[in-house]
């Protein structure tokens, strides 16, 4: 189908079937050139010859460089494909890095958690010493000891600082 396309392109470049034979031979006339007609029809018959072989050399170079195209965009295709693609190993050896970077996050997060623990425990034997207890709906003295507490260690920061 291109090479088709490829070759009524360049035959409707041709001067041969550009210019007709009867418009070949006004052109010549017309040039006051001293030639029988039938010279000016043999001329044309060459010239049609040489248009003839013109465009059958041209029609298959253009078919070669065509093949050449289409060869060169089917390896590049498959060669993009595979990329595109990875084996079963390489899926199976990303599943495990995956595994592996969870297994730290995780590791990091239990971390985490267990010093937030930690200090909630601490904060919470801070207010078991000053007498708070989860029976007690009312623990506002504790709260009020608390704050008493840290009023005095604000006062003791200034103290110090000054």
């Amino acid at each position: 189908m291109e090479n088709e396309l490829l070759r009524d392109y360049f035959a409707s470049l041709l001067s041969t079937n550009i210019l007709s034979c009867d418009e070949f031979l006004k052109t010549l006339r017309d040039s006051n050139l001293e030639a029988t007609t039938e010279q000016m029809k043999d001329w044309y018959s060459i010239l049609q010859s040489q248009d003839e072989l013109i465009l059958n050399q041209t029609t298959e170079d253009m078919g070669s460089i065509l093949t050449m195209f289409k060869e060169v965009n089917i390896s590049e295709f498959l060669e993009r494909e595979m990329k595109q693609y990875f084996t079963l190993e390489t899926f199976i050896n990303n599943l495990y890095d995956m595994g592996l970077l969870l297994d730290q996050k995780l590791a990091y997060v239990n971390s985490e958690i267990e010093n937030y623990s930690q200090t909630l425990q601490n904060f919470y034997y801070e207010l078991k010493s000053l007498g708070y207890t989860l029976e007690d709906d009312d623990n506002s003295a504790v709260i009020n000891g608390m704050v008493e507490k840290l009023n005095k260690l604000k006062s003791n920061i200034k103290e110090f600082d000054e």
